[in-house]
């Protein structure tokens, strides 16, 4: 694709093809460089810093609560553009994102908002969780995501952060689970996956010795329950 005008490219094109062998994105409006002098992480490393426009977050604050306003994100792997105005965000502990239009949660958002102790999406057309949308937070106890068009989650979605305590992904559209997506979560006390499409709920989706105390999968689609 070299010489061309190419001022986006989404960050996600090229490390699911771990078999190629050249990239040549050189001499373009958004990058230059190529491949194999660089590995496809740095590849896409480049893109995201150069390629994908980083949003402004504007935020209403109440006491240490972030609700998020006139947030629009379309694409992964956005960022959120670092200014003044942000800089209190490290002391923000809670992020509501209600009645926006978020298809992706931002990117390496920890970096942002580090101690955040709860994030809150809700009725904002969010539509898939990927495996580092957590990394970095080691303060984070509650994840709800409800009400949005959620279908996809990565395996490893939530590995970054063995510490969460509250899941709850009711009123999506999901209809399967990764392999394994909540085993390392041995302090998980509540599992709400209410009014999805799931199918199927199997035992290595759980850790072996687990904290739950509620768990609901009602108004789902299950035709399989493993008995262990």
């Amino acid at each position: 694709l070299q010489d061309n005008q190419l001022k986006f490219i989404s960050a996600n094109i090229l490390t699911p093809m771990t078999g190629i062998e050249s990239v040549d994105l050189t001499t373009n409006e958004c990058i230059d460089l190529s491949h194999p002098k660089n590995t496809l992480l740095a590849v896409e490393a480049a893109i995201i810093d150069h390629c994908i426009a980083p949003i402004e977050l504007n935020c209403q604050v109440t006491e240490n609560s972030c609700s998020a306003e006139v947030l629009v994100i379309n694409y992964p792997k956005t960022k959120i553009l670092k200014t003044n105005k942000n800089q209190f965000a490290s002391s923000i502990t809670k992020l509501i994102i209600a009645n926006q239009s978020a298809k992706f949660l931002p990117f390496q958002l920890a970096e942002v908002f580090p101690q955040l102790h709860g994030i809150f999406v809700e009725n904002s057309k969010l539509a898939a969780l990927q495996k580092n949308d957590f990394e970095g937070f080691n303060e984070l106890k509650i994840i709800k995501i409800s009400r949005n068009n959620l279908t996809t989650i990565e395996e490893e979605t939530f590995d970054d952060v063995t510490q969460i305590e509250h899941i709850n992904l009711s009123s999506n559209h999901i209809k399967s689970l990764p392999s394994r997506v909540f085993v390392k979560l041995i302090h998980l006390k509540t599992l709400v996956l209410t009014d999805n499409q799931i199918e199927k709920f199997t035992a290595d989706l759980f850790p072996h010795k687990n904290a739950i105390e509620k768990f609901r999968i009602d108004e789902n689609q299950l035709e399989l329950i493993e008995m262990k």
